[in-house]
């Protein structure tokens, strides 16, 4: 077993600033160009917030999912998304993930104040237990991938030509673990 130490506690969280600090400023270069695209709309972004459940062997617990992500738009509404963030249980804050996911969209009525769609795709959570905060988990096992199947459904309200809010319902299946979920329910600031 390892020890959890004041030292790895502090190296630990500065590594988690870094990653957050990383992940915003790619955001930032992948959304921009969802702002500055002309008035035929082909790309849109977003910034979320995401509270939700994680279950897993019968237990269920509280998460955040935070993020940004950004679509383009291939042929009418059919869509390639791409999204990047960082979910942290509530409780177990070892459990915490970086997320990437891909995923391809259906958007109805395009050009309305309502906008409709459903998506699915492939994430990648990515674990880093390196410092020993798992006392359970030795350092040479200590980093991990977690493979999910995404999916789900929602909506954008464009109260102004560019800028609108998004509701979503997503569910993330690991599919390593059939009893492992992540299922959230998510508020984002969209763009185009």
């Amino acid at each position: 077993m390892t020890e959890l130490t004041l030292d790895k506690f502090v190296e630990y969280h500065k590594k988690q600033r870094l990653i957050i600090l990383y992940s915003a400023l790619f955001l930032i270069m992948c959304v921009l160009p969802c702002a500055a695209q002309e008035s035929t709309r082909k790309a849109e972004g977003y910034l979320f917030v995401a509270p939700g459940l994680r279950t897993h062997e019968e237990a269920i617990n509280g998460i955040t999912h935070f993020g940004g992500g950004g679509k383009i738009f291939l042929y009418k509404g059919l869509a390639a998304e791409a999204e990047i963030g960082y979910l942290r249980p509530w409780q177990e804050a070892y459990e915490d993930l970086g997320m990437l996911s891909f995923d391809a969209s259906n958007t109805w009525r395009k050009g309305s104040k309502l906008t409709r769609f459903v998506f699915a795709g492939f994430s990648f959570g990515l674990r880093d237990r390196t410092l020993g905060l798992h006392a359970n988990k030795p350092f040479e096992d200590a980093a991990e991938t977690l493979n999910l199947l995404n999916f789900g459904f929602g909506g954008t309200y464009w109260f102004r030509a560019r800028k609108g809010l998004r509701f979503e319902i997503r569910d993330h299946l690991y599919l390593a673990e059939i009893d492992r979920q992540y299922l959230e329910f998510r508020l984002a600031f969209a763009f185009r």
